[in-house]
């Protein structure tokens, strides 16, 4: 465990940050799940906001779901700016010992989806000095005016 929160301390360094990857790769029962979920442990009690302070949903909503290490997107508050992305893909093929699935990304881009809009909305938030909600406000204006074709007659007008 101490070797992996040293990793995500040398990646998540703002100012030099150093890419890490970890796979954890062992025989069955040995506690793979477990240890990607006592990390996720570590990073919702230091890292993230507990509760409703929280991008992402407390370790005991994570830890109650059998085998799936990725949180449930609907328990994730959108509304408080993402810490850090979390995506545990299952590579392992259930069919076949230590089988490895050659599907495994496409079946867990759906926990990943939700997430990207979010570090886009960060991003966003980062470089306009703006708080969560009015990035979310600016997002939903575009929209409307995207929907609406509103945007296009104000590019046209401009272009005049």
């Amino acid at each position: 465990m101490a070797q992996i929160i040293d990793r995500w301390q040398r990646a998540s360094k703002i100012e030099a940050p150093e890419p890490q990857l970890v796979i954890l790769n062992a025989e069955r029962g040995v506690g793979k799940t477990r240890l990607a979920l006592e990390f996720y442990r570590w990073l919702s009690e230091t890292v993230d906001g507990r509760g409703r302070d929280g991008y992402w949903p407390d370790t005991v909503e994570v830890l109650d779901r059998s085998i799936d290490v990725n949180p449930d997107p609907d328990f994730c508050r959108y509304g408080v700016p993402i810490p850090y992305l979390w995506w545990g893909p299952r590579a392992s093929d259930k069919g076949v010992e230590n089988g490895i699935a050659g599907d495994a990304i496409a079946t867990y881009d759906k926990f990943l989806a939700p997430h990207l809009v979010a570090l886009t909305l960060r991003a966003r938030m980062m470089s306009s000095g703006k708080a969560i909600m009015d990035v979310w406000r600016d997002v939903a204006k575009g929209e409307a005016a995207s929907w609406s074709g509103y945007d296009t007659v104000i590019s046209v007008g401009e272009s005049c």
